[in-house]
């Protein structure tokens, strides 16, 4: 913001905080966060005003609450996501870990500042197929169908008298 009166820094600035400026430009985060099915996932989200912050809430596509923080307490109702551990009060990212393809989707990070009205940034979370985690589940099925079909060929010549004739 320019000021080009020396009076107008004065009347336009506590304005700001109350009337002009929107509230979620003082919150930073990502707008978009991809991650692989299995893996982790971090939502950061973190506000960078000077007053005092009451709660940090994280909402899903639903609306419901996926985490809260309010004056140091955590609520945390799925055991997959927790709050960055930081040493900046200022911080409310989160991880959900493992990250599952149910999870894609738009999520909230809010804030609750002392004096002004609440605050929030959406964040949409992409969980994508980890294409490596498909391969360990085909090569040992067709590991295991190979054996099989050997040991069925085996099986099949040795009842046969093939393999006993062989071995004499």
């Amino acid at each position: 913001m320019e000021f080009h009166h020396p009076w107008s820094a004065i009347i336009v600035l506590p304005l700001c905080g109350i009337l002009l400026c929107r509230g979620s430009d003082l919150i930073t985060a990502d707008k978009d966060v991809s991650a692989f099915d299995g893996k982790t996932a971090v939502l950061k989200c973190s506000y960078n005003g000077s007053r005092e912050i009451n709660s940090v809430k994280w909402t899903n596509k639903s609306s419901n609450v996926i985490a809260e923080r309010s004056r140091g307490d955590d609520f945390l109702p799925d055991s997959r996501i927790k709050f960055v551990e930081s040493s900046e009060k200022t911080n409310g990212s989160i991880i959900i870990d493992p990250v599952r393809m149910r999870d894609t989707g738009t999520y909230t990070c809010g804030y609750d500042v002392q004096g002004q009205v609440p605050m929030e940034k959406a964040i949409t979370l992409n969980v994508k197929q980890d294409s490596t985690s498909l391969w360990k589940i085909v090569i040992p099925i067709v590991v295991i169908g190979l054996l099989l079909s050997i040991a069925g060929i085996v099986f099949f010549l040795y009842k046969k008298g093939h393999l006993r004739k062989a071995f004499r």
